[in-house]
């Protein structure tokens, strides 16, 4: 038991090394972000490290301001959807250890009534076919919300999260979106 804190200091480290440093060498306590391949590269070289998984690999979602072109557009944000192979970057990225819905909430135990996978039975189809691959509908989708030719996106996300969208940029080309990658 832990005695009572009320207070945490949180460390902000740009540097991955840096940080992964700072772990290994008890100058910060918890960690939290790594990159499967990270993961296990600490574990080898720190077997000491205690590990506690806070639900199964993914990164944060893409948060966009909705009220504005062309996210306003559900037809567009499906279609964001449909363009993104999940089944694949969880299968190669993730080495299979991946969720492929992680929003509003991740599978974690003891929080499983707020999780629905793709293969629950709660999912409904029009939620399957969202996370289920579709770059020509979603060329459709596109066109149909006045975006035949796609259009050019930033997102700004940390560097942790650039081999993941990365990948995602790679997708949203194939269906003639322009995303730029802004890490900070």
């Amino acid at each position: 038991q832990l005695p009572y804190v009320d207070t945490f200091k949180y460390i902000i480290m740009p540097d991955l090394s840096t940080t992964q440093a700072a772990l290994r060498t008890g100058v910060i306590d918890q960690l939290g972000g790594f990159n499967i391949d990270d993961r296990d590269l600490m574990l080898k070289t720190a077997p000491e490290l205690k590990t506690a998984p806070r639900g199964k690999w993914r990164v944060n979602p893409i948060f966009m301001k909705t009220t504005q072109a062309p996210y306003n557009n559900v037809k567009v944000r499906r279609a964001l959807l449909m363009a993104t192979n999940f089944n694949e970057i969880n299968d190669t990225l993730y080495k299979g250890l991946g969720d492929i819905i992680s929003w509003p909430y991740f599978d974690v135990e003891g929080y499983e009534p707020l999780y629905v996978s793709v293969d629950d039975p709660d999912c409904t189809d029009l939620i399957k076919e969202l996370y289920t691959y579709n770059p020509e509908k979603a060329k459709t989708l596109l066109a149909e919300a006045g975006y035949p030719n796609g259009f050019k996106a930033k997102l700004t996300l940390t560097q942790v999260e650039v081999d993941y969208y990365s990948i995602i940029k790679d997708y949203w080309a194939k269906v003639n979106i322009d995303l730029e990658l802004e890490v900070v």
